[in-house]
C-alpha cells in the first residue's frame, strides 16, 4: 500500500484526488485529527473525495504514537482491502 502526503492547505486537492482515482486508489484513510485537518485546510477532504469517486475513511491517529486500540486499526485494514478494487 503507497502513501499519499496530499496537497498544502488544501490547493489542488481535487485534481490529486482524480489523479489517484485515475492511479486505481478507490479509498482515502486519512489518520490527521481534526486540529490537524483544519490546520491544514483539509475540512472538505471527505466531500472532495466523494466527488471524485472515492471512499474517504477518517481514522485520527495523534502524531508520535499507535493506534489506540489495536483491534481497530487491523479491522480498518481488513476493511479497506475488501473495499478496494482487486489489483490487474
Amino acid at each position: 500500500m503507497e502513501s499519499w502526503h496530499g496537497p498544502a492547505a488544501g490547493i489542488g486537492l481535487s485534481d490529486d484526488l482524480r489523479t489517484l482515482k485515475h492511479a486505481g486508489v478507490d479509498v482515502v484513510v486519512s489518520a490527521l485529527t481534526a486540529t490537524e485537518t483544519e490546520e491544514l485546510g483539509l475540512i472538505d477532504e471527505a466531500e472532495a473525495c466523494a466527488q471524485s469517486g472515492l471512499l474517504f475513511v477518517p481514522f485520527p491517529i495523534e502524531d508520535r504514537s499507535l493506534p489506540v486500540h489495536f483491534a481497530e486499526f487491523v479491522e480498518l485494514e481488513l476493511d479497506v482491502h475488501h473495499l478496494s478494487r482487486p489489483p490487474c
